[in-house]
């Protein structure tokens, strides 16, 4: 199947955008186009979906508080789902379709949290229904007798992470969450249902988490998960004070920090790269995917789910650094790119070009003033959209 157009995605998106309008009514339209939704830039992982926000898991290495999300109470998010939707649609840098935005359900609340689950159940039909995105979500809270309820998606493209990153000791880790081997049950009753569950190993824990990740893969891989995403961690003084309260030691995390940076509310990564080699290496000789980013896990779940390899909406297979080779190989995956339209839509934008030609990867803009054309470029939500469209870099030469 050869790949669609900016133009014709941007065209389903203008339709959809109208079907909703008509049927919402200027009230609710008007919540959809103020809420943050219609405005917010993807992630590498997606445009992100607050189905719930907050939490009551309490996890120590968990980033809500620094937030200023409660990580103590939650509640379900307030658009309902066709309002979300017409947010969605509205946000300047989404595209709808499989070819579209990846869209990832999570980040600053539990989804499966039962004060807000009918909500997320309700978002997720809304998407399949209409837009047919890939969507990825993570969770800690899914239950096993909850699973049934996603089997109306197994033929969606959908990509379940099921975070276990701790065995012995866990509940002092996450105390509000189900336990490690009702999570081991999900991945299998997800499996079981025709959907394709990862391993979220995340965060990778020094000195804490590391002797105890082999029997996690293990236990994942016989349970029917298809590969593992490994996650590194951000910390923050309160995250480190919180580990070190509920008495987990932090000096080998601490040995991987510039103090320096470490600062209120200020998310410093701590270098784990050798502990992901470590760990990807063990997850393949357990038989799993071994994966470094969530969309790539969403590009390999949604090539299981309809066996269309399409390239990673993420373009990690351009940074070699975060793409781990997995079976889709986004690389070898031919792409047909509209140059003409692409200097068209440029144009429009107002970014002056004088050329638009495809090298490898990336396609390339020759301008007379390449940092004008740059500095406009990045204050674009165009170069988000061709990006998206055509899975190709677009940079200025």
């Amino acid at each position: 199947m050869s790949n669609p157009t900016l133009t014709s995605l941007l065209t389903k998106k203008r339709v959809l955008q109208e079907t909703l309008l008509e049927s919402l009514g200027e009230r609710r339209a008007e919540l959809a186009r103020r809420d943050y939704h219609a405005r917010r830039k993807p992630r590498p992982c997606g445009l992100t979906v607050h189905s719930v926000i907050g939490c009551t898991g309490r996890c120590a290495y968990c980033y809500l508080p620094d937030m200023n999300v409660s990580f103590r109470e939650a509640r379900p998010y307030a658009l309902s789902a066709r309002e979300i939707l017409l947010a969605i649609l509205l946000n300047p840098y989404f595209l709808p379709g499989r070819w579209g935005t990846y869209l990832a359900i999570g980040s600053i609340g539990e989804p499966f949290h039962p004060i807000g689950i009918e909500r997320t159940l309700e978002y997720m039909s809304a998407f399949a229904k209409y837009l047919r995105n890939p969507v990825q979500f993570s969770t800690k809270m899914l239950s096993e007798r909850d699973v049934r309820r996603l089997t109306t998606f197994k033929n969606y493209p959908l990509s379940p992470l099921i975070t276990i990153v701790k065995l012995v000791n866990w509940r002092s880790m996450e105390p509000g969450v189900l336990p490690p081997e009702d999570r081991f049950s999900t991945i299998k009753a997800l499996r079981s249902a025709g959907l394709y569950p990862f391993l979220f190993l995340r965060p990778l824990l020094p000195g804490i988490n590391e002797d105890e990740i082999a029997d996690i893969l293990k236990e994942s891989k016989r349970v029917g998960a298809v590969g593992v995403v490994i996650g590194g961690l951000r910390v923050t003084p309160l995250i480190i004070n919180r580990l070190k309260s509920s008495g987990f030691d932090v000096n080998e995390i601490l040995k991987r920090v510039n103090k320096s940076e470490l600062r209120e509310k200020i998310q410093v990564p701590i270098d784990t790269a050798d502990i992901k080699a470590r760990v990807a290496s063990i997850a393949r000789e357990c038989g799993l995917v071994a994966l470094y980013s969530a969309c790539c896990a969403t590009t390999y779940a949604a090539y299981l789910t309809d066996g269309e390899r399409v390239p990673c909406a993420g373009l990690c297979f351009i940074d070699k650094r975060f793409c781990a080779q997995c079976p889709v190989r986004c690389e070898e995956v031919e792409i047909s790119v509209d140059l003409e339209e692409v200097s068209r839509y440029l144009r429009n934008a107002g970014i002056p070009v004088r050329s638009v030609n495809l090298d490898g990867f990336n396609i390339v803009i020759e301008a007379d003033n390449p940092r004008k054309a740059w500095n406009k470029l990045r204050r674009s939500s165009i170069k988000t959209l061709i990006e998206t469209a055509y899975r190709r870099r677009l940079i200025v030469g």
